[in-house]
């Protein structure tokens, strides 16, 4: 459904920002 779809989007982003923070 889309709540799942937004949960697994906030999830990726999140991710994504905390590789990105570490600067890998």
């Amino acid at each position: 459904g889309l709540l799942t779809y937004l949960t697994n989007l906030y999830f990726k982003i999140k991710e994504d920002k905390r590789k990105a923070a570490r600067g890998e």
